[in-house]
């Protein structure tokens, strides 16, 4: 049985926690939420919700992959 993948969300609400009925319940400052990609649509690009999933990996698109990264993928987090 395949389970639908979940999004996350962070609480950075100026006010504190906050009563979301989106999911039936009160949303601690700070507090990670797991809602639906459905549910996700309702809170991307709110000012008080800030996306908590990581960052995907992003494909180079300008430039062939090198020895050193052969599977073209740019990983944001390496040091220069």
């Amino acid at each position: 049985m395949r389970r639908d993948p979940v999004r996350k969300f962070k609480n950075v609400s100026p006010l504190g926690a906050l009563e979301l009925p989106l999911v039936g319940r009160v949303v601690a400052l700070g507090e990670v939420i797991e809602v639906t990609p459905a549910q996700a649509v309702h809170l991307a690009g709110q000012a008080d919700w800030e996306p908590a999933d990581p960052k995907p990996k992003r494909r180079r698109q300008d430039a062939a992959p090198d020895q050193d990264d052969a599977d073209g993928v740019v990983d944001d987090e390496r040091e220069e």
